[in-house]
């Protein structure tokens, strides 16, 4: 005879009964686990660790600030030095230049003339103003913080476009970041972007994505503002309207969508070429750096090691050293490598020569539209041998298993956009080769490696491990194959 559900006698408040069962008074509670001086060492040692390791890391991201501040600093001193110079030397430019000056100036003195008295009130309220834009934000699919709105309408204000309507399409809550879509008069369509870097960097992104317009590359246009200018500051931010391309849908996720993007990379990499920001921009480069990332893994793996010894227990501590074991060696290997290549020759020619990467360049900011594949979110645009926008794109086709017809396939479609010679192509194989992606997937355990050695973690790494075998198959072949050849 089939037993009956056992049915819960519900009280008054609305709670189950106690019926059939001890009542929650009856039971004891667990005491506290007694720690011995062993496991509490323990402890203090664990914590000790990491708090060093998480130490170093804002003394790195420190050292990197500094970096890049006096490298700016020096390159803003020698272009006044060599200014100093032709003008001592009667030169040519710097006649001109010194004319081009005084003639900036008597516009500039004629505009403020012509402000009238209610045009300085305006200007100046505005800049009293002190808008603060909140820095984060709750990560709510659209939302953005009411300020937010508000900070909003007053950039398109300074528009000649007359905004019916908008909607929020992207966010980036964690860094104060995010798009609108802005639908105008006669339905015509546009975004507005609030950038969410440093106003300086900003601005090399914004010039980057102008001079690439110029070169009849697809990109979105920027739309000026009234006054003529490329983007709006506001709230310490930079903000900018541009041309909503559309239709736009995604390339097909098989090899002939593969291709296609690809295709579409070595297309916006020529013609990034020759880009020479305003000297006000931050200089953003990457060129001469890759010596100094790959000893950067190898250095952190260093401390994943530490950290996977100190934290023993959790369940992928112990695939964390089994896949470094691996790993490191990759990445001796490649430093020693790229010592040996063409690569300081090639970073040597400069950053005008090589152009822009991209350095977030996929299916979802590369899509097909009117005349082929249109790039879009260029607010990271950065100097440096771009191909390794094409390494981070086939290494994000092979998650599961390399595939050599597909490394092949994409290559061969972005040298027919973009020629790749025999020592790029070197340098290429080399940064395929370095343990890029398992360094990016593992680097958060610095901040609470408990939480991050979990068992999914194990799974991942596992699975990194098995893919080496498809991944030392598909780059021997490639380091035997001329590129271009079927």
């Amino acid at each position: 005879m089939e037993k009956k559900p056992v049915r819960k006698k519900v009280t008054p408040d609305g709670r189950a009964g106690t019926r059939g069962r001890a009542s929650a008074a009856g039971k004891k509670k667990k005491p506290p686990a007694v720690l011995n001086e062993e496991q509490l060492k323990k402890i203090a040692q664990r914590r000790k660790i990491s708090k060093a390791f998480q130490e170093k890391q804002k003394r790195l991201a420190g050292e990197e600030e500094k970096w890049k501040k006096e490298k700016e600093r020096d390159k803003e001193r020698e272009r006044k030095k060599e200014k100093e110079k032709k003008k001592k030397a009667g030169h040519p430019a710097a006649i001109e230049e010194s004319y081009r000056a005084k003639e900036e100036k008597a516009k500039k003195d004629k505009h403020k003339e012509d402000l009238g008295k209610e045009g300085r009130k305006e200007e100046k309220k505005r800049k009293e103003s002190g808008v603060i834009l909140p820095a984060s934000w709750a990560k709510v699919e659209g939302y953005v913080p009411p300020e937010l709105e508000k900070a909003a309408d007053r950039v398109l204000g300074h528009y000649k476009l007359k905004a019916k309507n908008r909607v929020v399409v992207a966010t980036k809550p964690l860094k104060g970041g995010a798009i609108w879509q802005v639908t105008a008069e006669k339905g015509r369509r546009y975004s507005l972007k609030l950038l969410h870097r440093r106003p300086e960097r900003s601005l090399f992104s914004i010039w980057a994505q102008a001079y690439l317009v110029r070169q009849k590359a697809r990109v979105p246009a920027i739309v000026p503002t009234e006054d003529g200018q490329l983007y709006v500051e506001l709230g310490k931010k930079l903000w900018l309207v541009c041309e909503w391309i559309q239709p736009l849908q995604e390339a097909p996720k098989d090899l002939k969508g593969a291709q296609t993007i690809a295709y579409g990379l070595g297309e916006f990499h020529r013609l990034s070429r020759g880009y020479q920001p305003p000297a006000e921009a931050e200089y953003s480069s990457r060129l001469n750096r890759w010596l100094e990332y790959y000893e950067k893994i190898l250095t952190k793996f260093g401390w994943f090691r530490r950290l996977a010894k100190a934290y023993d227990d959790p369940p992928a501590a112990p695939q964390l050293l089994k896949a470094l074991d691996i790993f490191e060696d990759q990445a001796r290997e490649g430093i020693a490598r790229l010592q040996r290549s063409n690569y300081a020759r090639l970073a040597a020619r400069g950053e005008s020569y090589w152009g822009l990467a991209h350095q977030d360049y996929g299916w979802g900011n590369a899509q097909i539209g009117p005349g082929g594949v249109w790039v879009i979110d260029l607010d990271g645009v950065v100097f440096d041998l771009p191909i390794r926008d094409l390494r981070k794109l086939i290494t994000g086709c092979m998650s599961d298993k390399w595939d050599l017809q597909w490394a092949k396939g994409m290559i061969s479609a972005y040298h027919k956009a973009n020629p790749i010679e025999t020592g790029l192509y070197e340098v290429f194989l080399i940064d395929l080769a370095m343990p890029n992606e398992f360094y990016q997937f593992v680097k958060e355990v610095v901040y609470d490696p408990v939480t991050f050695l979990n068992a999914r973690t194990k799974n991942e790494l596992a699975k990194m491990i098995q893919l080496q075998k498809s991944k030392r198959s598909v780059l021997a072949a490639l380091s035997d194959w001329k590129v271009g050849k079927k």
